[in-house]
């Protein structure tokens, strides 16, 4: 094997072994996720518009 075949190689398993990773902690693709955040505390009818979420 030459030295191009194998740059060719390390570079299909880098690859590969990147893709598999994952920083959720889980392996499972279609766990739940939970994010929290608020409370949020608004009267009736009333629009918040300066916050970064739609509530």
């Amino acid at each position: 094997m030459n030295a191009a075949m194998r740059m060719r190689v390390a570079s299909v398993l880098v690859l590969v072994l990147s893709a598999c990773a994952g920083d959720s902690g889980s392996t499972d693709p279609t766990a739940l996720q939970t994010f929290t955040f608020g409370p949020y505390t608004l009267a009736p009818g009333e629009e918040v518009t300066k916050d970064c979420v739609q509530i």
